[in-house]
């Protein structure tokens, strides 16, 4: 019984582990598209990602190609684009707040504002 007990553990173990090492793997694709899923919703908007890459020790993250279509009622194009935006914080304050962010870097951006008939951004 005793060795039963030691072999179930142990399999219970190497199981977490494995969903660990998945996760951390499979981490960059399912922020992008968590993303692109949810800012879509939040935004009205189109919301498209080339990649994401997560650093969790390093605590950094970078986004690429994020583009953000306009809204209903705008013209075709993105109202935002981004071709690399990185952020990079303090892990260990993400325990106790404030967050410290370390880096802010937005490379090749793009903001496109435009208004319509009744004076309403498509940023807004």
């Amino acid at each position: 019984m005793k060795r039963f007990v030691l072999w179930a553990g142990a399999i219970v173990l190497v199981g977490i582990g494995a969903a660990f090492v998945w996760l951390a793997l499979s981490l960059d694709g399912i922020v992008a598209r968590a993303i692109v899923s949810h800012g879509s919703a939040a935004l009205g908007a189109s919301v498209e990602v080339g990649s994401v890459e997560i650093g969790l020790r390093e605590g950094r993250g970078t986004i690429r190609e994020l583009r953000i279509q306009n809204p209903e009622g705008f013209s075709t194009g993105d109202a935002l684009r981004f071709g690399e935006l990185t952020l990079a914080i303090v892990p260990e304050s993400l325990m106790r707040p404030p967050i410290r962010l370390t880096q802010v870097r937005l490379l090749d951006p793009l903001v496109r504002v435009e208004l319509d008939a009744r004076g309403r951004s498509n940023i807004q």
